[in-house]
């Protein structure tokens, strides 16, 4: 949930930790080892830049493959540039504009 009380998309949560360095807040307390930290923040990169809104920004599966399986790192995370989630009140609000016009 946002402050607000708004439901929040997991990608959306996931990506806001790991741009404020938090990776490895993603990853649950009390689960069993999955393996070191390192690894770990790895899987959590790759997952968020596989969510990416824009397409194009997203990896390829054999580019997330050889993530996976090498030790090619992950690039950077681009920018989201648009929010997933609206309120329900901006949506409104942007109709009725359109209507107005």
């Amino acid at each position: 949930m946002t402050e607000d009380n708004q439901p929040s998309l997991v990608a959306d949560w996931a990506w806001s930790l790991v741009k404020t360095e938090r990776t490895l807040d993603v990853i649950e307390d009390g689960m069993p080892e999955l393996g070191p930290p390192e690894v770990l923040e790895k899987y959590v990169l790759i997952a968020v830049l596989c969510s990416h809104p824009e397409l194009q920004c997203r990896p390829t599966m054999d580019q997330v493959v050889k993530m996976l399986e090498t030790d090619v790192s992950v690039p950077s995370i681009p920018e989201r540039p648009i929010p997933l989630v609206a309120h329900i009140d901006d949506i409104e609000r942007s109709q009725k504009y359109k209507r107005g016009k």
